[in-house]
């Protein structure tokens, strides 16, 4: 008789069976423990080491931004516009260093006004104006210091030209944060748009460091904003926004470094500042 051979050859089968899905479970549980070490450990551990590539600024490396950024104010105070035909444009005033963030390089003013053009921002201005001037290809680490926060067109300039730090005085309620947005992660997260599934994406690349200015005009800006009444672009050009941007400018030519270092880097500001004409300057591209 065969059977008991059948019988002992399905009998000896079922351990193999119970082994695999045991096996199996084991596979399972410790891919499940896997993956809950990679998110509870490794992320965190990856998280760690990107804030500490992140080193807080220097006392003169502050100081460094302070003189900067009154600088960009004393470059709009300079040629300050009014209301009226002959208006170049809102008052907004830029300035970009290099990426030893010893040395401003170039100045820019807004006149969307005067040229009829909608782009002409005091950063696009900036930007365009030296790439030709120095006939160079990008910005990579430089820096740009502005004193009305940055909008959609003149953050992703910057990010298109590998611009690493920005600094700016007042915020923009309507048209700011867009870095922030730039820097937006859907991925994870559809929505739906007409009836289907939108493709989610992530953070833009070449991410812009920002800051908001350590000094204390954007702040009064805006407070002066609110208490207005007024469209941004006709505050920056009324006498209380004035007042704050003269007041910038008087502190630059009074002010008295407390790191030595930073004696030529306030020298070379006033110095740019007295080359900074009232009138307006065509930028001069070849296009």
């Amino acid at each position: 008789m065969t059977t008991p051979a059948m019988n002992d050859g399905v009998a000896s089968a079922r351990p193999w069976k119970k082994r695999l899905v045991v096996a199996a479970w084991a596979v399972g549980v410790a891919a499940i423990l896997g993956a809950g070490l990679y998110v509870g450990v490794h992320r965190p551990a990856s998280d760690a080491r990107r804030r500490s590539t992140w080193k807080a600024p220097s006392g003169a490396q502050i100081e460094r931004d302070e003189i900067y950024m009154l600088l960009a104010y004393a470059v709009a105070a300079r040629g300050w516009q009014v209301e009226g035909p002959a208006k170049r444009g809102f008052n907004v005033g830029a300035v970009l260093v290099d990426s030893s963030g010893s040395n401003a390089l170039f100045w820019a003013r807004n006149c969307n006004v005067l040229l009829q053009n909608a782009t002409q921002h005091a950063e696009l201005r900036l930007m365009l104006g030296y790439l030709d001037a120095a006939r160079v290809y990008n910005l990579m680490g430089y820096t740009v210091y502005v004193t009305l926060e940055p909008c959609a067109q003149c953050a992703g300039m910057m990010t298109m030209t590998g611009v690493r730090r920005v600094v700016y005085g007042q915020r923009d309620p309507e048209y700011g944060r867009a870095f922030e947005r730039l820097q937006l992660d859907t991925r994870g997260n559809p929505g739906r748009l007409r009836g289907g599934w939108k493709g989610s994406y992530g953070p833009y690349p070449r991410a812009v460091r920002v800051s908001r200015s350590a000094t204390n005009y954007g702040a009064r800006l805006e407070e002066a904003y609110k208490r207005s009444k007024q469209d941004l672009p006709d505050f920056l050009c009324s006498e209380s926004a004035k007042a704050v941007f003269d007041e910038a400018r008087r502190a630059l030519d009074e002010y008295r470094v407390r790191y030595e270092e930073n004696q030529s880097i306030l020298s070379s500001a006033r110095k740019m500042l007295e080359q900074v004409p009232a009138e307006f300057v065509p930028l001069g591209l070849r296009m």
